[in-house]
């Protein structure tokens, strides 16, 4: 498995720092910030895009014209987890909003309860609009694929179909 250097320099810089104590200095817990130093491979990205009846299996586009989003949509890769791979982790800073195609994902939060995310469902939108960090490491159960939008895609389609909009909120 090859790691890129910024993520390698990010795991020293944790190791680095390390206090012994059992909370971080901005209260992420230590086993949370152990998260961040595994290794981990980046999803699969494969050379499947997004159509139509990928969408119409998705509650955020329930009742939304798919015609008028399947543009926006039509360049956005499919990304493969393997069971036990991370998807994001808690307190990374939020880089996209995430819809799950297939499988099941699971939140890790750090009051110790679980969440499970299955097929249709979506999360992410709020830490990635209000820039805030993840709140909880997001791992794949099962062999799992997502499609990532960002938050200038996630206003193009706010735009583009009220129905995509109110399933947000």
């Amino acid at each position: 498995m090859a790691i890129d250097p910024p993520f390698i320099a990010h795991v020293w810089h944790q190791v680095c720092t390390f206090s012994g104590q059992n909370d971080w200095e901005d209260g992420m817990a230590t086993e949370e910030r152990l998260v961040l130093a595994i290794p981990r491979a980046r999803p699969v990205v494969s050379a499947r895009r997004v159509n139509r009846s990928m969408l119409g299996r998705l509650k955020l586009f329930e009742q939304a014209d798919i015609e008028s989003i399947e543009g926006l949509m039509a360049d956005c890769a499919v990304r493969e987890l393997g069971a036990g791979q991370v998807l994001v982790a808690a307190g990374e800073r939020a880089h996209a909003m995430y819809l799950v195609l297939t499988g099941r994902l699971r939140v890790k939060a750090s009051t110790g309860d679980d969440m499970v995310i299955e097929t249709g469902g979506h999360f992410g939108e709020l830490a990635l609009l209000e820039q805030k960090p993840v709140a909880g490491t997001v791992v794949a159960d099962t062999l799992t694929q997502v499609i990532a939008l960002d938050d200038a895609r996630i206003w193009a389609l706010v735009r583009a179909s009220h129905a995509f909009a109110s399933n947000l909120l």
